[in-house]
Protein backbone atom coordinates (compact mmCIF):
# COMPACT_ATOMS: atom_id res chain seq x y z
CA UNK A 1 0.00 0.00 0.00
CA UNK A 2 2.63 2.34 1.10
CA UNK A 3 4.53 1.87 -2.20
CA UNK A 4 1.05 1.70 -4.27
CA UNK A 5 0.92 5.57 -2.70
CA UNK A 6 4.54 6.44 -4.01
CA UNK A 7 3.85 5.31 -7.15
CA UNK A 8 0.70 7.74 -7.36
CA UNK A 9 2.60 10.82 -6.04
CA UNK A 10 5.10 10.71 -8.69
CA UNK A 11 2.42 11.39 -11.02
CA UNK A 12 2.00 14.97 -9.97
CA UNK A 13 -2.22 15.21 -10.41
CA UNK A 14 -5.03 16.05 -8.11
CA UNK A 15 -6.85 12.52 -9.02
CA UNK A 16 -3.19 11.40 -8.57
CA UNK A 17 -2.57 12.66 -4.89
CA UNK A 18 -5.61 11.61 -3.51
CA UNK A 19 -5.52 8.77 -4.60
CA UNK A 20 -2.17 7.97 -2.95
CA UNK A 21 -3.98 9.78 0.84
CA UNK A 22 -6.24 6.42 0.32
CA UNK A 23 -3.31 4.21 -0.09
CA UNK A 24 -1.31 5.89 2.93
CA UNK A 25 -4.42 5.79 5.20
CA UNK A 26 -5.04 2.20 4.38
CA UNK A 27 -1.37 1.66 5.33
CA UNK A 28 -1.83 3.45 8.81
CA UNK A 29 -4.96 1.31 9.05
CA UNK A 30 -3.15 -1.35 9.51
CA UNK A 31 0.07 -0.56 10.74
CA UNK A 32 -0.44 2.80 12.80
CA UNK A 33 3.14 3.11 13.74
CA UNK A 34 4.11 3.36 9.96
CA UNK A 35 5.43 6.51 10.08
CA UNK A 36 6.74 6.60 6.70
CA UNK A 37 3.09 6.06 5.48
CA UNK A 38 2.62 9.39 7.63
CA UNK A 39 5.37 11.05 5.94
CA UNK A 40 3.62 10.50 2.31
CA UNK A 41 0.17 11.47 3.42
CA UNK A 42 2.12 14.88 4.54
CA UNK A 43 3.36 15.27 1.08
CA UNK A 44 0.37 14.84 -0.84
CA UNK A 45 -1.37 16.97 1.50
CA UNK A 46 1.21 19.98 0.72
CA UNK A 47 1.20 19.39 -2.77
CA UNK A 48 -2.29 19.73 -2.99
CA UNK A 49 -2.22 23.25 -1.22
CA UNK A 50 1.00 23.64 -3.23
CA UNK A 51 -0.59 23.62 -6.37
CA UNK A 52 -4.05 24.94 -5.58
CA UNK A 53 -6.18 21.76 -5.70
CA UNK A 54 -6.84 22.26 -1.73
CA UNK A 55 -7.40 25.15 -0.25
CA UNK A 56 -4.01 25.87 1.91
CA UNK A 57 -5.31 26.04 5.47
CA UNK A 58 -7.27 22.70 4.89
CA UNK A 59 -4.35 21.46 2.93
CA UNK A 60 -1.08 22.57 4.77
CA UNK A 61 -2.56 21.66 8.89
CA UNK A 62 -3.16 17.96 7.57
CA UNK A 63 0.38 17.77 6.53
CA UNK A 64 1.95 19.07 9.38
CA UNK A 65 -0.14 16.69 11.77
CA UNK A 66 0.86 14.09 9.19
CA UNK A 67 5.03 14.73 9.53
CA UNK A 68 4.71 15.20 13.33
CA UNK A 69 2.81 12.27 13.58
CA UNK A 70 5.65 10.57 11.76
CA UNK A 71 8.14 12.40 13.88
CA UNK A 72 6.38 11.16 17.31
CA UNK A 73 6.96 7.63 16.18
CA UNK A 74 10.14 8.09 15.06
CA UNK A 75 12.41 11.28 15.66
CA UNK A 76 15.31 10.02 13.44
CA UNK A 77 13.26 9.77 10.59
CA UNK A 78 15.15 11.94 8.18
CA UNK A 79 11.77 12.13 5.87
CA UNK A 80 9.70 13.61 7.99
CA UNK A 81 12.01 16.41 8.47
CA UNK A 82 12.16 17.31 5.74
CA UNK A 83 8.65 17.22 5.47
CA UNK A 84 7.83 19.75 8.18
CA UNK A 85 10.44 22.04 6.78
CA UNK A 86 8.05 22.08 3.82
CA UNK A 87 4.99 22.67 5.72
CA UNK A 88 7.39 25.05 8.05
CA UNK A 89 8.05 27.11 4.94
CA UNK A 90 4.95 27.28 3.05
CA UNK A 91 2.26 27.51 5.18
CA UNK A 92 3.90 29.01 8.64
CA UNK A 93 6.37 30.96 7.15
CA UNK A 94 8.79 30.26 9.73
CA UNK A 95 12.25 30.58 8.20
CA UNK A 96 14.41 29.56 11.13
CA UNK A 97 12.11 26.37 11.19
CA UNK A 98 12.69 25.13 7.81
CA UNK A 99 16.13 25.87 7.69
CA UNK A 100 16.84 24.09 11.11
CA UNK A 101 14.36 21.30 9.67
CA UNK A 102 15.99 20.67 6.70
CA UNK A 103 19.46 20.59 7.14
CA UNK A 104 18.76 18.07 10.16
CA UNK A 105 16.95 15.82 6.98
CA UNK A 106 20.14 16.16 5.32
CA UNK A 107 22.02 15.00 8.50
CA UNK A 108 20.19 12.15 9.18
CA UNK A 109 20.05 11.12 5.70
CA UNK A 110 22.90 12.56 3.26
CA UNK A 111 21.51 10.15 0.51
CA UNK A 112 18.19 11.15 0.62
CA UNK A 113 16.70 13.44 -2.51
CA UNK A 114 14.37 15.16 -1.39
CA UNK A 115 16.01 16.69 1.98
CA UNK A 116 17.84 18.31 -0.64
CA UNK A 117 15.04 19.28 -3.33
CA UNK A 118 13.19 20.53 -0.31
CA UNK A 119 15.95 22.26 1.09
CA UNK A 120 16.01 23.60 -2.45
CA UNK A 121 12.59 25.47 -1.57
CA UNK A 122 14.07 27.83 1.44
CA UNK A 123 17.12 28.25 -0.33
CA UNK A 124 14.75 29.81 -3.26
CA UNK A 125 12.49 31.66 -1.00
CA UNK A 126 15.06 33.21 0.40
CA UNK A 127 16.33 34.44 -2.61
CA UNK A 128 19.03 32.47 -3.34
CA UNK A 129 18.31 30.62 -6.84
CA UNK A 130 22.10 29.39 -7.59
CA UNK A 131 22.62 28.12 -4.25
CA UNK A 132 19.30 25.89 -5.03
CA UNK A 133 20.42 24.81 -8.32
CA UNK A 134 23.68 23.60 -6.61
CA UNK A 135 21.57 21.65 -4.42
CA UNK A 136 19.36 19.86 -6.38
CA UNK A 137 22.20 18.83 -8.90
CA UNK A 138 23.73 16.98 -5.76
CA UNK A 139 20.69 14.63 -5.97
CA UNK A 140 21.64 13.00 -9.08
CA UNK A 141 24.56 11.71 -7.64
CA UNK A 142 21.95 9.28 -5.75
CA UNK A 143 19.38 9.16 -8.80
CA UNK A 144 20.02 10.36 -11.42
CA UNK A 145 16.94 9.20 -13.60
CA UNK A 146 14.47 10.55 -11.47
CA UNK A 147 12.63 12.93 -13.17
CA UNK A 148 10.90 14.31 -9.88
CA UNK A 149 14.61 15.65 -9.34
CA UNK A 150 14.94 16.52 -12.54
CA UNK A 151 11.70 18.46 -12.21
CA UNK A 152 12.88 20.72 -9.36
CA UNK A 153 16.24 21.49 -10.85
CA UNK A 154 14.06 23.02 -13.99
CA UNK A 155 11.85 24.92 -11.20
CA UNK A 156 15.16 26.37 -9.86
CA UNK A 157 16.66 27.23 -13.28
CA UNK A 158 13.55 28.78 -13.77
CA UNK A 159 13.53 31.25 -10.50
CA UNK A 160 17.29 31.56 -11.61
CA UNK A 161 16.22 32.81 -14.96
CA UNK A 162 18.25 30.64 -17.08
CA UNK A 163 15.21 29.89 -19.45
CA UNK A 164 17.73 28.27 -21.78
CA UNK A 165 18.74 25.63 -19.32
CA UNK A 166 15.28 25.46 -17.36
CA UNK A 167 13.49 24.76 -20.98
CA UNK A 168 16.32 22.29 -21.81
CA UNK A 169 15.70 20.26 -18.39
CA UNK A 170 11.85 20.04 -19.16
CA UNK A 171 12.41 18.85 -22.18
CA UNK A 172 14.94 16.36 -20.90
CA UNK A 173 12.04 15.00 -18.33
CA UNK A 174 9.69 15.21 -21.19
CA UNK A 175 11.68 12.47 -23.20
CA UNK A 176 11.56 9.91 -20.95
CA UNK A 177 8.56 10.77 -18.84
CA UNK A 178 6.04 12.28 -21.78
CA UNK A 179 2.64 12.01 -19.57
CA UNK A 180 4.51 13.91 -16.89
CA UNK A 181 2.20 16.81 -16.96
CA UNK A 182 3.25 19.09 -14.62
CA UNK A 183 6.84 18.78 -16.14
CA UNK A 184 4.93 19.99 -19.70
CA UNK A 185 3.08 22.71 -17.78
CA UNK A 186 6.26 24.55 -16.73
CA UNK A 187 7.85 24.29 -19.76
CA UNK A 188 5.03 26.11 -21.24
CA UNK A 189 5.60 28.92 -18.24
CA UNK A 190 9.30 28.88 -19.29
CA UNK A 191 8.74 30.39 -23.18
CA UNK A 192 5.59 32.96 -22.00
CA UNK A 193 8.53 34.07 -19.03
CA UNK A 194 11.29 34.22 -21.95
CA UNK A 195 8.98 35.80 -24.58
CA UNK A 196 7.47 32.71 -26.55
CA UNK A 197 3.74 32.77 -25.50
CA UNK A 198 2.84 31.20 -29.06
CA UNK A 199 5.00 28.39 -28.43
CA UNK A 200 3.94 28.09 -25.00
CA UNK A 201 0.52 27.42 -25.73
CA UNK A 202 0.21 24.33 -27.45
CA UNK A 203 2.40 22.91 -24.05
CA UNK A 204 -0.23 24.36 -21.79
CA UNK A 205 -3.07 23.18 -24.01
CA UNK A 206 -1.94 19.66 -23.66
CA UNK A 207 -0.63 20.04 -19.48
CA UNK A 208 -4.11 21.62 -19.34
CA UNK A 209 -6.08 18.92 -20.73
CA UNK A 210 -4.07 16.61 -18.42
CA UNK A 211 -4.22 18.69 -15.37
CA UNK A 212 -8.14 19.33 -15.64
CA UNK A 213 -9.69 21.54 -14.22
CA UNK A 214 -7.00 23.02 -11.87
CA UNK A 215 -5.89 26.41 -11.06
CA UNK A 216 -2.00 25.52 -12.05
CA UNK A 217 -3.07 24.26 -15.66
CA UNK A 218 -5.99 26.79 -16.13
CA UNK A 219 -3.90 29.78 -14.83
CA UNK A 220 -0.51 29.38 -17.01
CA UNK A 221 -2.61 28.27 -19.89
CA UNK A 222 -4.96 31.77 -19.51
CA UNK A 223 -1.72 33.89 -18.98
CA UNK A 224 -0.12 32.44 -22.24
CA UNK A 225 -3.26 33.32 -23.77
CA UNK A 226 -3.05 36.91 -22.63
CA UNK A 227 0.64 37.51 -23.33
CA UNK A 228 0.01 36.14 -27.16
CA UNK A 229 -3.09 38.66 -27.91
CA UNK A 230 -5.64 36.08 -27.48
CA UNK A 231 -7.72 38.05 -25.29
CA UNK A 232 -11.17 35.92 -25.68
CA UNK A 233 -9.57 32.72 -25.00
CA UNK A 234 -7.77 34.35 -22.22
CA UNK A 235 -11.24 35.91 -20.70
CA UNK A 236 -12.80 32.78 -21.31
CA UNK A 237 -10.11 30.44 -19.34
CA UNK A 238 -10.36 33.25 -16.32
CA UNK A 239 -14.30 32.90 -15.61
CA UNK A 240 -13.46 29.41 -15.04
CA UNK A 241 -10.40 29.44 -13.14
CA UNK A 242 -12.62 32.53 -10.62
CA UNK A 243 -15.07 29.98 -10.28
CA UNK A 244 -12.90 27.84 -9.79
CA UNK A 245 -10.86 29.43 -7.01
CA UNK A 246 -14.31 30.79 -5.66
CA UNK A 247 -15.64 26.78 -4.82
CA UNK A 248 -12.11 25.76 -3.95
CA UNK A 249 -10.78 28.76 -2.01
CA UNK A 250 -7.76 28.02 -3.60
CA UNK A 251 -5.80 28.90 -6.51
CA UNK A 252 -5.89 33.06 -6.37
CA UNK A 253 -2.55 33.71 -7.69
CA UNK A 254 -3.07 31.96 -10.90
CA UNK A 255 -6.25 34.28 -11.19
CA UNK A 256 -4.23 37.49 -10.54
CA UNK A 257 -0.84 36.16 -13.22
CA UNK A 258 -3.97 35.86 -15.61
CA UNK A 259 -4.98 39.50 -14.99
CA UNK A 260 -1.56 40.52 -15.19
CA UNK A 261 -1.23 39.04 -18.92
CA UNK A 262 -4.11 41.13 -19.51
CA UNK A 263 -3.25 44.63 -18.35
CA UNK A 264 -5.38 44.73 -15.78
CA UNK A 265 -3.72 45.56 -12.44
CA UNK A 266 -5.72 46.79 -10.51
CA UNK A 267 -7.75 42.99 -10.60
CA UNK A 268 -4.33 41.30 -10.67
CA UNK A 269 -3.47 43.23 -6.75
CA UNK A 270 -7.03 42.61 -6.07
CA UNK A 271 -6.28 38.34 -6.32
CA UNK A 272 -2.87 38.44 -5.97
CA UNK A 273 -4.09 39.97 -1.86
CA UNK A 274 -5.96 37.20 -1.79
CA UNK A 275 -3.44 35.06 -2.79
CA UNK A 276 -1.35 36.73 0.57
CA UNK A 277 -4.16 36.11 2.34
CA UNK A 278 -4.48 32.73 2.20
CA UNK A 279 -0.80 31.66 2.08
CA UNK A 280 -0.44 30.51 -1.33
CA UNK A 281 2.73 29.97 -1.89
CA UNK A 282 5.71 31.91 -0.16
CA UNK A 283 5.00 35.30 1.11
CA UNK A 284 8.71 36.57 0.43
CA UNK A 285 8.87 35.05 -3.44
CA UNK A 286 5.76 33.96 -5.16
CA UNK A 287 3.21 36.63 -4.44
CA UNK A 288 5.70 39.52 -4.04
CA UNK A 289 6.98 38.32 -7.57
CA UNK A 290 2.92 38.65 -8.52
CA UNK A 291 2.48 41.70 -7.10
CA UNK A 292 6.13 43.12 -8.35
CA UNK A 293 5.14 42.24 -11.99
CA UNK A 294 1.55 44.08 -11.56
CA UNK A 295 3.65 47.07 -10.36
CA UNK A 296 6.23 46.87 -13.34
CA UNK A 297 3.02 46.81 -16.04
CA UNK A 298 1.36 50.07 -14.10
CA UNK A 299 4.52 51.78 -14.39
Amino acid sequence: LYLKGRHFWHKFTDDAFRKAIQSFNQAVEIEPLYALAYVGLAECYGALGFYGYLAPAEAWPKAKAAATKALQIDESLAEAHATLAVANLFYDWDWNSAQRESRRAIELNPSYPPGYQYYSFFLLAMGRPEEAVAELQRTREFDPLSPVADYFTGVALYFSRRYDEATEQFRRILEFEPHFAEARRLLGVVYVQAGMPDKAIPELEEAAAALGSTPAGLGSLGRAYARAGQRAQAEEVLRRLERLAKEKCAGFVYVAHVYIGLGENDRAFQWAEKAFEERAYLRDSHTRFTEAAARQLRC
